[in-house]
């Protein structure tokens, strides 16, 4: 499998009912494991996307099509995504409110720090249209731009990240202006209280 177009092996699906839930049973016809796997209907939409031929992006791409909403996914955190998915409905319904923050980097961006640009823009191209659930992002941003090892006897760059690549100061203030610009956009035409 290549991690950066993950792909699922094919698998058994058919519905369950479990505790008075709807779900999908996985069962691997290869025999390699004889666990059955319950999931939440909605992650079936998730998991048929995961064909070998979309990137992390490409697949987050579609849900943000399919559902008018940026679905996040860090790595491919399976726990975190199946509570998502699951409660989703049950925080809307309820009394908790349901924000996010979301992550430019890491794999929003496929590793790569100047694609934060990108995914930043398409996350103040949700919160311009009225998306209320997004309460923040995180941005690896530096001084200067990149990063760089720590080595002994090397002299490190003023302002440069020595952990994860960073995107520098004259890229990270027009993106933060951009989303700053999309959530007055968003008070102003959604009336949303941030």
């Amino acid at each position: 499998m290549n991690e950066d177009t993950p792909r699922l092996r094919p698998l058994e699906a058919f519905p369950v009912e479990h505790e008075g839930q709807r779900l999908v049973a996985l069962r691997d016809p290869a025999g390699y494991t004889t666990s059955i796997l319950l999931l939440p209907l909605p992650l079936l939409e998730v998991l048929a996307l995961l064909d070998g031929q979309r990137s992390i992006l490409d697949i987050q791409a579609e849900l943000a099509r399919r559902h008018g909403e940026i679905v996040i996914v860090t790595g491919i955190n399976l726990p975190l995504l199946l509570d998502y998915l699951h409660n989703r409905d049950r925080l809307a319904a309820g009394a908790l409110a349901q924000r996010v923050m979301i992550d430019l980097s890491h794999s929003n961006s496929q590793k790569n720090y100047m694609r934060q640009i990108d995914v930043g823009h398409e996350v103040a191209s949700q919160i311009a249209q009225g998306e209320d659930r997004i309460m923040g992002v995180m941005v690896e941003s530096h001084l200067k731009a990149g990063r760089q090892d720590l080595l002994p006897g090397r002299e490190l760059v003023y302002g440069q990240s020595i952990t994860d690549a960073c995107i520098g100061w004259e890229d990270s203030v027009p993106l933060l202006d951009s989303l700053a610009e999309a959530v007055r956009k968003r008070r102003l035409e959604h009336e949303v209280e941030d």
